[in-house]
């Protein structure tokens, strides 16, 4: 019967701290609302958020620090997203209220996002690529810095300027760094990325409508002396059969590089790119995917003796 009591007692006791064990994800949901889309939250073994990625449709600013005060967040993820609009005004244009990132004590990886667009089309073309017109957003000052166990920064649609360069070299853990569709024009001086010294991966991603030319941030590029990958896809907005053009790229690589593993997507590989390619002196992997080669016999010719040095 002692037994018995004893059991019931410990298990009066656990149900009792099951019931009343954080859950901070939880906790997140009710303080946020429908401001919100929490696409996916994760506690860890002691009830904390460890991950969460959101799509603000609505946040204030208060919301933002309450966001930025769960500390045990290692992988966040915060897309604004206006969705649809019907004028270029009345919803936010900036990104500027995530710059108590460094409260975030084990942030090592980290996604910034903006979804702005307007429909172009009649609603039944709502499947066409072409139909769409996406828009940009800088990202405030102070946002990337102190941000000391950072290693992977992915942003999308983002219009980066000098500040935000500025803090990113200084984030000496940092091992990759993944762009989609974003601005490097307001960018007048990327010599402090040589400062990463970990930073070995660079992803660029661009849908394009079939320009002649691609224009790459090279100079950024370049000065990162770390990269070994370099990763660049660039897709088309076109519908159908023309979802298939290809855009040339401004490939110019200077032979300090330390580029190993070079991957293209889509893109129109002419004479000149060759040449850039060959300037690799340390190029171990090469790959196309779905390019279109405008190559005379000399350059075939290069392309091969290429292959022999690395798989390709």
């Amino acid at each position: 019967m002692k037994f018995i009591s004893k059991t019931l007692s410990v298990f009066i006791l656990s149900s009792a701290l099951l019931v009343n064990a954080q859950n901070e994800c939880d906790e997140l949901k009710n303080d946020l609302g429908d401001k919100v889309e929490i696409i996916e939250c994760k506690n860890d073994d002691e009830g904390k958020i460890s991950l969460l990625k959101i799509n603000d449709f609505g946040m204030e600013e208060e919301d933002f620090k309450k966001v930025q005060s769960y500390k045990t967040i290692s992988d966040f993820s915060y897309t604004l997203s206006n969705g649809k609009v019907n004028e270029k005004s009345g919803y936010p244009t900036s990104i500027d209220y995530l710059t108590n990132l460094k409260n975030l004590e084990n942030l090592e990886k980290l996604y910034i996002g903006y979804n702005t667009y307007t429909m172009n089309c009649d609603p039944n073309y709502s499947s066409y690529p072409e139909c769409y017109t996406y828009f940009s957003a800088p990202i405030g000052k102070n946002t990337f810095k102190d941000l000391k166990n950072l290693r992977e920064l992915s942003l999308y649609r983002i219009d980066l300027h000098q500040d935000n360069i500025n803090e990113i070299s200084t984030l000496n853990n940092l091992k990759s760094l993944n762009t989609e569709s974003s601005i490097f024009k307001k960018i007048s001086d990327s010599k402090a990325l040589n400062n990463l010294d970990n930073m070995n991966s660079f992803t660029y991603k661009a849908s394009v409508v079939g320009e002649s030319i691609t224009i790459l941030p090279m100079e950024l590029l370049n000065n990162i002396k770390s990269l070994k990958k370099l990763n660049i896809q660039l897709y088309s907005n076109f519908h159908g059969a023309a979802s298939f053009l290809h855009d040339e790229l401004n490939l110019e690589f200077t032979e300090k590089s330390n580029i190993e593993n070079l991957y293209l997507h889509g893109i129109r590989i002419k004479d000149n790119t060759v040449d850039e390619i060959l300037k690799l002196n340390n190029i171990k992997e090469l790959k196309f995917d779905t390019c279109i080669f405008d190559l005379n016999d000399e350059e075939y010719t290069k392309l091969e003796n290429l292959g022999n040095r690395c798989p390709m």
